[in-house]
């Protein structure tokens, strides 16, 4: 498996080191700021499920990974925005 040399870094690992992973699925809950917005507009929704599953999940992803709930609103925002044009 490769893996970008930063993670390598960040995890101190290096070429030829044996390594444990742990797979599992990802989550598709979505952050409340964005299921707050989907379940109040219904052309949001319908633009929601008209997504490709990678296309949610880089959407869901983009969203949870804010620290702050502010930024996850407005992330939330111009994804439903942009989701609408």
């Amino acid at each position: 498996m490769e893996l970008p040399q930063p993670l390598c870094e960040k995890a101190g690992i290096e070429t030829g080191d044996r390594v444990e992973l742990e797979m599992r699925v990802a989550s598709e809950e979505l952050p409340a700021e964005l299921a707050e917005l989907l379940a109040s507009d219904a052309l949001a929704k319908k633009a929601w499920e008209r997504l490709s599953a990678s296309s949610r999940r880089m959407v869901r992803e983009h969203v949870a990974a804010a620290k702050q709930t502010e930024t996850r609103a407005r992330r939330a925002e111009a994804a439903v925005a942009r989701m609408k044009e």
